[in-house]
């Protein structure tokens, strides 16, 4: 999480290179990949940093918690939990597949 703070702050800076190098740094400490145009707010927690893949134009809320091998891509808009091994698509996002039912 410091590291990934560390990025955001470097950016909003307009220190690329230096936002660029934590990122790369993230991924090799943390295992994850948190694109650097990614914005979370305050309390964000990774239970289990490795495996996680998050674009970079993805905005979260404060407090939000992620879990390991966890994938988000744009176009999606979750506005409440999704289940566990779920996959949840579309504007509002639902969850699709064997997990919906």
């Amino acid at each position: 999480m410091v590291v990934y703070r560390f990025m955001q702050a470097s950016q909003s800076a307009g220190l690329w290179p230096l936002g660029m190098f934590f990122n790369r740094l993230n991924g090799l400490l943390g295992g994850c990949i948190i694109g650097r145009g990614a914005d979370f707010g305050p309390g964000l927690v990774l239970i289990h940093s490795n495996g996680i893949v998050i674009n970079t134009s993805v905005a979260g809320e404060s407090g939000t918690k992620l879990e390991h091998q966890v994938t988000i891509g744009a176009n999606a808009v979750v506005f409440k939990g999704v289940p566990p091994d779920a996959t949840a698509v579309g504007v509002p996002a639902r969850v699709v597949g064997d997990a919906a039912v």
